[in-house]
């Protein structure tokens, strides 16, 4: 990705926006690249998991989706609270998921 934090001006940071848009855009709509497959499932009143995360598929988004490999001093760091913004919303949604399919039944 590109850093827009170095960028001085408004316009080189709305450059840098585009790139990081563009770029995103790309990797979520090269067919190669991005495959939605469900991890769990509701089967049967229970939930199963159908697609296991395997050591392989995890490279495999590490490698076509994240910026973790062969950028030196280029890598793009994340600060504590956007990780736990990310992380609890993920929790809340799944929480939220869970107690909606529990309450339907």
């Amino acid at each position: 990705t590109y850093d827009h934090r170095k960028e001085k001006t408004l316009e080189g940071k709305f450059d840098k926006f585009m790139d990081n848009s563009t770029m995103f855009y790309t990797k979520t709509t090269n067919k190669e690249l991005y495959k939605y497959v469900n991890i769990l499932e509701y089967i049967d009143d229970e939930y199963v998991i159908t697609n296991k995360i395997s050591d392989t598929n995890i490279a495999e988004m590490r490698n076509n989706g994240s910026d973790s490999h062969g950028l030196g001093n280029k890598r793009i760091s994340i600060s504590t609270y956007h990780a736990r913004l990310v992380v609890n919303s993920a929790t809340i949604m799944s929480e939220f998921i869970l107690s909606v399919a529990q309450n339907s039944k």
